[in-house]
């Protein structure tokens, strides 16, 4: 996913999230983050424009 730091600059991040359930209710989640090698940057650089050109198609 492409993230954002404070400061407003953008980096990409694997993240997997899974939420913390007590008592049957999500109550928070835990997130484990890790660099992502080129070829999934790519991956999803290609991903988030295919789905920006559906979006802007079915807005039309």
């Amino acid at each position: 996913m492409k993230d954002r730091r404070k400061n407003g600059d953008h980096y990409w991040v694997c993240a997997n999230v899974t939420p913390v359930i007590e008592g049957g209710k999500t109550v928070g989640y835990l997130s484990v983050r890790t660099k992502p090698s080129r070829d999934e940057v790519k991956l999803a650089e290609s991903t988030y424009a295919q789905m920006r050109e559906s979006s802007l198609t079915v807005a039309r």
